[in-house]
């Protein structure tokens, strides 16, 4: 692959810019591919962890909300897509081993602080309580906006290495 365009590439993503990423051919070829996907797979998605309704309060902080749904959504992350919704290329390098998923625009933090906002508070007469299964159902519908990618492990880390500094 030519140099140049995959810096430009990994520049867009680690810059994370909204609109110079959803103008990528990796989305505009996949997008409607997404799509389908989650709507398929999420109507029928048996993952126990999306079935799972604990009720937490919406009043509680939201970093303590999002640390206590982190590990659940990384694990119905790797569940439902698992693989068969990504390419079988880095969409940087090309390269087709060691590929890893990324969530290139909003990472999983800030994709469960928006289901969490979104979420309606369950009426069982405490006025206060979210349903885990919503939040995750509203996270991984999310991905249609925000995708996952794959990556190939040397490009995932730069990306990751930049955008945190």
């Amino acid at each position: 692959m030519n140099l140049k365009r995959m810096l430009v590439r990994l520049g867009i993503l680690k810059r994370r810019d909204p609109e110079e990423y959803s103008k990528t051919e990796f989305i505009e070829q996949n997008r409607v591919h997404w799509e389908r996907f989650i709507d398929v797979n999420l109507k029928k998605s048996n993952l126990r962890l999306l079935s799972a309704n604990v009720r937490l309060c919406r009043d509680d902080p939201m970093k303590d909300l999002i640390s206590i749904w982190t590990e659940n959504a990384a694990k119905v992350t790797t569940r439902f897509f698992n693989g068969k919704s990504l390419g079988n290329v880095c969409i940087c390098c090309l390269k087709k081993t060691h590929l890893t998923r990324a969530h290139l625009l909003n990472d999983r933090p800030e994709l469960l602080k928006q289901a969490i906002s979104e979420a309606p508070i369950v009426d069982d007469g405490h006025d206060c309580h979210i349903s885990s299964h919503w939040v995750l159902h509203r996270y991984i519908d999310l991905h249609r906006e925000y995708p996952i990618a794959p990556l190939c492990k040397k490009c995932h880390q730069y990306i990751d290495k930049k955008v945190s500094t």
